[in-house]
């Protein structure tokens, strides 16, 4: 390619095409938070069968997906020899496969089945984030950790389409729970328990069409002349259109530059003798638990105090409205601010929402709305800034292996989280739960103040 050729124009719009089409691919991919929308149907259809479905109404659903997303990054950092074109379209076709499965396995009314399908819908997706992050950065210099914000507008914005979409298609006349179970509420209604089968039939076909639309778009872009010595790295790193990392042994004996703003590329040996590396590895680990307490109980602990299934569905809606336009704002803030401010003003703010959101649903709808809302815009920041996190202090030459073995965090978490969250749940209650997030954020907000070094986004 003769780079000459390329203008600004060209580039700004090749930006904004990936971009878009980085949005429509993500749109589908934030398992976490439709599934606690849509787990109350499901344990309301195997009830219905008189199956057993208390491991459901726990946290694995969401842990399962997020340790299926994690073995994706790391497997990503492996296949280095894939092209990148083919590489993104395969994932895309396995994840609307895996929805088929799901229609097909939960018919057997098996919670095991359901979370093996769930299991390789996080593998494809996080081989995709790899991806289409990996990409970004190659794409932009300045505005980089924007680009992934605003990327990342798509997983915010999925939830807003597909609880509407989950909702209007298996309770169209929002009918009320009229049945109790363990002090979680569900349906018996024959109207509302034999549509979701099919429920994944649409959500397959729907996200395919989505996800190869985005594909389209997002293919269209190349590597942008950031800079001479920039452009012949990324030629050298792409020369055969292909995604991967570079690791190597003589990459083990370079120096690492001590100034703290300067450029830095460790390889996944060089993490581990980082600091740094386990304060977000620790920090990033505990997201598991946030992220269950907002997406996985948001309905089911407001039906205990606000029996409206649309009116929660529309508040499942309405959080991943506000996470995206959070990550907007967001996403200067990563470019303009250090890593480590961008850090304590999200974990402040999400130790102080956490609490008042248990309060609301006892005062009134509405400020458990407002509040519930502000926690998942808080927290739909946190994936940006760790994948820029990850970029600023680990360097962008290993990203992919190195973001895998960062994101091994959110696999241990995945499994001490479930059992953690659901003693507590079960021995003290729902006030628990939220103690115990709140109390967790606190202490990791106080590891980034004292030990994490200060660093702007590269």
């Amino acid at each position: 390619m003769d780079w000459k050729k390329i203008t600004k124009t060209d580039i700004h719009f090749r930006k904004i095409l990936m971009v878009t089409g980085a949005i429509l691919i993500f749109l589908p991919t934030n398992i976490s938070t439709f599934w606690g929308n849509i787990s109350v149907y499901i344990i309301s259809y195997f009830i219905a069968g008189n199956r057993p479905a208390w491991s459901l109404q726990s946290s694995w659903g969401i842990s399962v997906s997020v340790i299926g997303l994690v073995t994706g990054l790391l497997l990503a950092g492996r296949l280095t020899c894939w092209n990148k074109k083919w590489n993104l379209l395969v994932e895309i076709i396995l994840s609307g496969v895996c929805y088929l499965i799901i229609y097909f396995v939960i018919q057997f009314r098996l919670a095991l089945l359901i979370y093996i399908a769930m299991f390789f819908l996080g593998i494809c997706t996080g081989m995709m984030d790899s991806v289409i992050f990996n990409q970004l950065s190659d794409c932009s210099k300045d505005d980089k950790g924007r680009l992934i914000a605003i990327a990342c507008v798509g997983i915010s914005f999925g939830p807003f389409i597909i609880n509407l979409l989950a909702t209007g298609y298996i309770n169209p006349d929002n009918l009320k729970p009229d049945v109790v179970v363990n002090t979680i509420s569900i349906f018996s209604q024959t109207e509302v328990v034999t549509k979701v089968p099919s429920l994944f039939l649409v959500f397959g076909a729907a996200f395919l069409l989505c996800q190869l639309l985005g594909y389209i778009m997002f293919i269209q872009m190349k590597p942008t002349n950031k800079s001479k010595e920039e452009d012949i790295n990324v030629l050298a790193v792409e020369s055969n259109f292909r995604y991967g990392a570079i690791i190597s042994g003589e990459n083990d004996a370079e120096e690492m530059d001590t100034d703290t703003n300067s450029p830095v590329d460790l390889t996944p040996r060089q993490l581990l003798c980082s600091c740094d590396f386990y304060i977000l590895y620790f920090v990033d680990s505990c997201q598991v638990f946030t992220n269950i307490l907002y997406a996985n109980y948001y309905k089911t602990y407001g039906l205990v105090h606000i029996h409206d299934d649309r009116f929660l569905s529309f508040l499942g809606a309405a959080m991943g409205i506000a996470g995206g336009i959070a990550l907007f704002i967001w996403g200067f803030a990563l470019d303009k601010l250090s890593i480590k401010t961008c850090l304590i003003i999200s974990y402040t703010m999400f130790a102080l929402f956490t609490l008042a959101m248990y309060y609301s649903a006892l005062v009134n709808r509405w400020l458990y709305f407002i509040l519930a809302s502000l926690l998942a815009a808080i927290f739909n920041c946190r994936y940006p800034t760790s994948v820029t996190a990850c970029f600023s202090y680990f360097g962008s030459k290993n990203f992919i292996s190195n973001f895998g073995v960062f994101s091994t965090g959110r696999l241990l978490g995945g499994f001490v989280a479930p059992p953690v969250m659901d003693s507590l749940w079960s021995e003290f209650g729902w006030f628990s739960l939220f103690i115990w997030t709140a109390s967790l954020t606190t202490f990791d907000l106080i590891l980034i103040i004292l030990f994490l070094t200060r660093r702007k986004t590269l």
